[in-house]
């Protein structure tokens, strides 16, 4: 425990739009030569009103295993309403990666506090390699 293998910053944060518990929303970690494997959503931005489809759009410094990350959306009791795989755009492996793809809820109820999280998973222990998350709300 004294030296650890993974360097991470973690980033938790009370939640303000209906969500009741401490939630992790930022996770970020290096690789061992220093570079920084992070997500940045950059819309929709925390306390937008959503509805049938979220228009997810950013990016990342170094880009996921097969350029797939997975999405997670969950409501205000920390319950997972809907998941599933995510593709971004990159040049090549390693390198920089962005994303501008929509994401179906439809299926969700209105009027409800979700957080969406946006998680790079490791292929080979499916740990947390990244995680960025907004809060929203439907409509």
């Amino acid at each position: 425990m004294v030296n650890p293998t993974l360097k991470v910053t973690e980033t938790y944060q009370m939640p303000t739009i209906g969500l009741t518990n401490l939630v992790l929303t930022h996770f970020v970690s290096y690789t061992q030569n220093g570079s920084e494997r992070s997500i940045t959503i950059e819309s929709p931005q925390n306390g937008d009103q959503v509805s049938g489809s979220i228009q997810l759009k950013g990016n990342m410094p170094i880009g996921p295993f097969e350029n797939t990350v997975a999405y997670r959306i969950y409501d205000g009791s920390g319950n997972e309403l809907v998941a599933g795989p995510f593709m971004v755009n990159s040049n090549g492996a390693g390198g920089p990666a962005t994303f501008d793809a929509p994401i179906d809820i439809s299926t969700l109820p209105t009027g409800i506090a979700i957080q969406l999280d946006l998680v790079d998973v490791s292929m080979a222990d499916g740990s947390t390699i990244a995680l960025d998350s907004v809060e929203l709300v439907t409509k």
